[in-house]
Order: structure tokens, then sequence, then C-alpha cells
């Protein structure tokens, strides 16, 4: 009996002798994946592609995410003139505030890349505050996915700088962080609750004291009542007696 060992796939990129543990080449070239299906030794031609449905995707992903979030904020924060209904948040200036700085935040530019602007790649904010994209011009953008990469991506110590990936996480940080301003709104609402709550319970306290007393002043004039009933019913009988007597 033959016992023959596993080795390791053997193969050339460029001249390049390569060498893996398994049929799957992670390391050769960067983002790039070779799968070993067969034994050749004639050159194999590999041609790449940008995957601009993925992209697109992931872009249309990032525009409907922060749809939902704009359509949040605006039907919490305003009033439905059909229904006469104000959302729970009408008015308050924290939500509001976050409405106005997303929006203003997906306005502003990203300088030193080719695309500076949502809207150089097709994504426009609508009135009120939604935002569209230009299939046609978001495609001619993806040409060039570096740029595209680098205007949501862009790192920089300077915020204004930043991708708009970049500055919506630096912006998700200091707002909802530990001591951001809607944790410390939250806080105080939940204060609020609290006091509300302890309020609430005082004046019900209050009102089982009034209830019991006022039940007790009840029975009390009931029982008067009734011996004053009692009273009338004896007077009107004497009376009665007293008119046959000298009648």
């Amino acid at each position: 009996m033959q016992i023959t060992h596993g080795a390791n796939a053997l193969a050339t990129i460029n001249g390049i002798a390569i060498e893996s543990a398994s049929n799957t080449y992670k390391d050769g070239l960067p983002g790039i994946t070779l799968q070993f299906s067969q034994t050749t030794t004639a050159p194999v031609e590999i041609s790449i592609t940008n995957d601009k449905e993925a992209m697109t995707k992931t872009i249309q992903s990032f525009v409907d995410a922060y749809n939902a979030l704009n359509d949040m904020l605006s039907s919490t924060t305003g009033y439905n003139s059909e229904t006469k209904v104000a959302g729970s948040l009408q008015g308050d200036s924290t939500a509001v505030g976050l409405q106005n700085a997303l929006r203003g935040m997906m306005r502003s530019f990203t300088p030193g890349g080719e695309f500076t602007t949502l809207a150089d790649i097709g994504i426009d904010i609508k009135s009120g505050g939604k935002m569209t994209v230009d299939s046609t011009k978001l495609g001619k953008a993806l040409d060039n996915p570096q740029a595209v990469q680098n205007l949501f991506n862009a790192d920089h110590i300077d915020p204004t700088a930043q991708g708009f990936g970049e500055k919506l996480k630096t912006f998700a940080e200091g707002f909802a962080g530990a001591s951001g301003t809607l944790t410390s709104r939250s806080e105080s609402l939940r204060e609020a609750a609290k006091r509300n709550t302890k309020e609430q319970e005082k004046v019900n306290e209050r009102a089982v004291r009034a209830e019991s007393r006022y039940l007790k002043q009840y029975n009390a004039m009931d029982a008067m009542v009734g011996q004053l009933n009692s009273l009338n019913a004896f007077v009107t009988q004497q009376i009665a007696q007293w008119n046959k007597s000298t009648g």
C-alpha cells in the first residue's frame, strides 16, 4: 500500500512563485482571492473588473439608511395637518438639532479628491431632506471607484476633510457617546419621567386620602339625613294626630 501525503498548491503569478497550504490563495494580490481548480502548465490570464453592481447596492444602502432616519425624525418632530397629530418630539431642540446637523453634513464638502460632494456622484438631497440617486451619474462616477471610496472613507484630523462615512462616525460618537448630546438628553428625559412618576404617586396618594375623607363625610351626612327623615315622619304623624283630636 502506497501512502501519498498532501502537498501545497504551487503556482506562479507574474513570474513569482507562490505556495499555499490549500487551493485558495489570498496573499498575492491585494483584495483578490485566487481559487485553484485544476493543474496547468500553460499561462492563465485573469481579467479583473470593478463590480459596479455591488458598489451601487452599497451606496443605495447608505442612502436608504439615511432616508429612514430622516423620515423618522421628520415624523416625530413635525405636525400632521391631515390627522392633526403632533409628533412625539415636536419642538424638542435636540431632535430638531440632530436633523438639521445631519442635513447640513450631507451637503458639506470633502476636499482633496476628484469628488468633493455627494452631488458629484449623483446623490442629491431634495426638499424635506430626502436623498435620491441619479443612477446614470453614479454609474459614471463608479468608473473611478477609488475616488468614490475616498469621498466616503477619507480619514483626516480635520473633520471638514473627512469622508462622509468618517464624518457620520465621528458625529455619531460625539452625539450618542457616553457624554454626547443625545445621551445627556435621554438621561434628562428619564429623570423627568421618574419625577413625573413620583408626582403621579403623590397625586394618587392625595386622591386616596381625599376619597376616604369624602366617603366618611358622605356616610355621616347620609346618617344625618336618615335621622332627619325619621324625625320628619314622627313630626308629621304627631301633627296628623293632633289635628284629629282637635277636629
